[in-house]
């Protein structure tokens, strides 16, 4: 099971620490680019990709947005 956040490097590194201190059961990645993207489950972006095609069928829950780590009180 992965959550990719589709964001930059400060946010992901943010995001990561949280992941890993409250579901370190859960893969965690911020760069679309190191990972299969079969194996994404759940996906967070600022706006919608356009590329979402049959290799994006596993992802349950998609969006996230406009809140950061400091905004959503973790």
């Amino acid at each position: 099971m992965t959550f990719l956040y589709d964001c930059d490097a400060e946010r992901g590194a943010e995001w990561a620490a949280i992941f890993a201190k409250r579901a370190p059961e859960m893969a965690f990645h911020y760069r679309a680019d190191a990972i299969d993207p079969r194996s994404v489950k759940y996906l967070g972006v600022w706006n919608q990709p356009i590329n979402l095609s049959a290799k994006s069928r596993s992802i349950e829950a998609l969006r996230l947005r406009a809140t950061g780590p400091r905004q959503a009180n973790l």
